[in-house]
């Protein structure tokens, strides 16, 4: 799963990145000066009817697509705006104030104290994208970018903005086209998922539209071009919009069967809207498929649990200090589950505070109990850590494709895949795998560890979107209808 917690400075060349969204309309890209070098940076603007939207791209930080915030742009060319990247207090975000000279944007950053001069030159929206995988212009397929209206009780909460492709009608037909939904893994993610320079949305897309299924990826709410708010969002919530694409689909002649392809915590999410736990009064969810790309099947809790601990032990860590880093967390997310009480969580992360930091200050012990408690209060935490993906599970009576990386060690195949298969044991249709030597990208890996995601030249391993074009043309590409 995408990571939610990180820490970003442009000074630094470290972190892990949470993705956010895309813009279009216009790219700008040229070097940032610091100290000791350039660092390159790109900036997507583009202007809607209630302003300017944009995002920033800094690669050698694993920085992808970080929305815009404040943005202002006048008349005499001035523009300011702030990067809200993931994971940096507002005070620390960099502050961009630019001006338009002669068909460039140049000016000042400013982060903190510090200061730094930046010239970038206005291309192609188009350019070449880095990695050998991604589509190069012109696409053999069409491509349209899209805006989907969430309805909630009725009323429209906010609007979703995507892209919408669609199989070459020379190749294919007019259509009607099986077609996939694309979910993404937790955090604030743009519709290519981008993730450490790659785009495994964007790889997996152009795959699927090649192979005659018209593919849907959108930014998630509040992320990118897409509306509404995603701090705090539940899993629930986001299966509202997931069920709004699926409908928003269904009414278009040229789709025919619709399925949806969830990585991740949208593993998750997918299994919700097939079995109905979204939006109400919904008569029919409209999802003949699911496609699950290391998709959970045990309590969220245990997974984080889990994964700290794998994570530590591939990184040679001591078996003991595991053990009660796995310990630690899973009485911290039974605390903050259905069953919690305030009083509970403040004493457990009291005491693991003191364990871990014994020799600590007590204002500083504090400063950590604080942030903890502040944390463990997002609803979307409290949602993830003590919801069962498997009750969902079970009631899916759709095909269903679940996938497991071998060497993941975000959602271990060791902690998920037979949960699943017990979930999914009725279901006539429904096959669980784990495939060797892949990570929770499902790129070859030597470790699984989150630090070889961006190292990697393969974005999306070929044979693994080979197979999921497979399985659904096996079952929809031929369908006449809906």
């Amino acid at each position: 799963m995408a990571h939610r917690d990180t820490s970003k400075t442009i000074g630094s060349i470290a972190g892990l990145l949470i993705a956010a969204g895309a813009a279009s309309g216009q790219t700008w890209q040229g070097p940032l000066t610091l100290p000791n070098g350039d660092l390159e940076i790109t900036l997507k603007l583009a202007e809607r009817a209630d302003g300017w939207v944009g995002t920033l791209d800094i690669p050698a930080q694993s920085i992808a697509r970080a929305p815009l915030a404040d943005i202002e742009w006048g008349d005499n060319g001035a523009l300011s705006f702030r990067a809200a990247i993931e994971g940096m207090e507002i005070a620390n975000h960099p502050v961009f104030n630019l001006q338009l000279n002669d068909g460039d944007l140049s000016g000042s950053v400013f982060q903190g104290a510090m200061s730094f001069n930046a010239v970038l030159d206005r291309t192609s929206d188009t350019a070449v994208m880095g990695r050998s995988q991604e589509p190069k212009l012109p696409l053999p397929y069409r491509a349209t970018d899209v805006t989907i209206p969430v309805e909630i009780g009725g009323e429209l909460a906010h609007e979703m903005a995507g892209t919408l492709t669609l199989p070459d009608a020379e190749k294919f037909g007019d259509g009607p086209y099986p077609a996939a939904v694309l979910l993404s893994g937790s955090g604030p993610q743009d519709r290519d998922e981008a993730i450490m320079g790659h785009k495994p949305f964007l790889v997996l897309s152009d795959r699927l539209t090649r192979a005659g299924i018209a593919v849907l990826r959108c930014d998630d709410r509040g992320t990118g071009l897409s509306g509404g708010t995603f701090a705090g969002a539940t899993m629930a919530e986001r299966a509202d919009d997931a069920r709004a694409q699926v409908l928003w689909l269904a009414e278009r002649k040229d789709i025919g069967k619709i399925g949806i392809i969830g990585h991740s915590e949208g593993g998750i999410i997918a299994p919700m809207v097939a079995a109905g736990d979204s939006i109400e009064d919904a008569e029919d969810d409209g999802v003949a498929y699911l496609v699950l790309l290391a998709g959970p099947s045990v309590p969220g809790g245990q997974i984080i649990a889990e994964q700290s601990a794998e994570m530590s032990r591939r990184s040679g860590e001591d078996e003991d200090k595991i053990t009660t880093l796995r310990d630690n967390n899973l009485e911290l997310f039974n605390a903050i589950g259905p069953e919690g009480s305030e009083e509970e969580m403040l004493e457990v992360v009291t005491r693991v505070v003191k364990e871990q930091r014994p020799d600590a200050p007590e204002q500083f012990r504090q400063q950590i109990i604080d942030s903890m408690l502040a944390q463990l209060e997002d609803p979307w935490l409290r949602h993830f850590v003590s919801f069962d993906p498997a009750t969902v599970l079970v009631e899916v009576d759709e095909p269903v494709l679940a996938l497991f990386g071998e060497k993941d060690v975000q959602v271990l195949p060791s902690q998920n895949a037979e949960p699943a298969r017990e979930a999914l044991k009725d279901n006539a249709d429904a096959t669980v795998e784990v495939l060797d030597g892949l990570n929770h990208l499902f790129q070859p890996a030597k470790t699984g560890l989150v630090d070889e995601y961006g190292a990697s030249e393969i974005t999306f391993d070929e044979s693994v979107m080979e197979r999921i074009a497979a399985w659904i043309n096996e079952r929809f590409g031929n369908a006449t209808g809906k």
